[in-house]
């Protein structure tokens, strides 16, 4: 029974076999449209043939794959188990392409946008750290810098940080 059923999954999966050069090329040893849709998550097809797909494995669309909640170890893990005979031979996914999609990956999540308000120009060392001081303690500072006395706060807590800034004379 369990063989019927590894091939009776096979037969609605389809097999892949994958072959992944240094320079990111990707042939896709398959004529099953379901794994042809899953090689496209993280790589952009250049050509397909009967029974094969050839692409490239590209930045775009492997954060397009990030975007879609996949992670580089996911994708790493997908094509070593769907490894080529060949590819598994030489031990697996070339290291420089596992690299590049895990670097690809933390470049993703190293940067984030908030919008936020500047405040610089203080009259003293003293003005700023009470600005900072409050700042901090309401939980909104995002940057700042003392040697140049500036900093950013979150949006949403600007107003009422105007008003305390106002109220104590503190610009």
């Amino acid at each position: 029974a369990d063989a019927a059923s590894q091939s009776a999954t096979l037969a609605v999966l389809g097999s892949c076999r994958v072959l992944v050069e240094t320079n990111f090329r990707l042939y896709a040893y398959t004529s099953s449209s379901f794994q042809i849709s899953l090689l496209k998550l993280f790589m952009t097809p250049l050509y397909r043939l009967p029974n094969m797909v050839v692409g490239h494995v590209t930045r775009k669309a492997v954060r397009g794959a990030f975007f879609n909640g996949i992670t580089a170890q996911q994708i790493i893990s997908f094509m070593n188990e769907h490894a080529h005979e060949r590819m598994a031979a030489n031990g697996g996914l070339p290291q420089n392409v596992c690299d590049e999609i895990s670097l690809w990956e933390a470049e993703s999540e190293r940067v984030t946008m908030d919008n936020v308000a500047v405040l610089d120009d203080f009259q003293s060392d003293a003005n700023f750290e009470k600005v900072m001081a409050e700042a901090n303690d309401r939980g909104i500072l995002k940057f700042s810098n003392k040697e140049k006395r500036i900093c950013a706060v979150s949006e949403e807590g600007f107003d009422a940080l105007w008003a305390f800034i106002r109220e104590n004379n503190l610009k």
